[in-house]
């Protein structure tokens, strides 16, 4: 999540849910040239961890998922949405 320094309070960019009390890890990111350095070199290191075939698996196995319970009825979504 983003988010910006405003009157010496971190303001976050989008409406989060966060439990009171939760830590969080904030990184100051440099305001000059080396910051589009840096987010570039991050989105490639993600891309290299998240955007590959091995992980691929994960997607088709979700939309397997999502298409059975689709056609379970409205009693046993409600059961499933219970136990989970």
């Amino acid at each position: 999540m983003w988010a910006v320094v405003h009157e010496g309070k971190i303001e976050l960019l989008e409406d989060v849910d966060l439990p009171e009390g939760g830590k969080l890890l904030v990184t100051l990111l440099p305001a000059d040239e080396d910051s589009q350095f840096w987010l570039e070199a991050s989105q490639s290191s993600l891309d290299a961890v998240w955007d590959n075939v091995e992980d691929d698996i994960y997607t088709i196995h979700a939309d397997l998922i999502v298409k059975r319970i689709g056609k379970l009825s409205q009693g046993d979504r409600a059961q499933l949405k219970k136990s989970l």
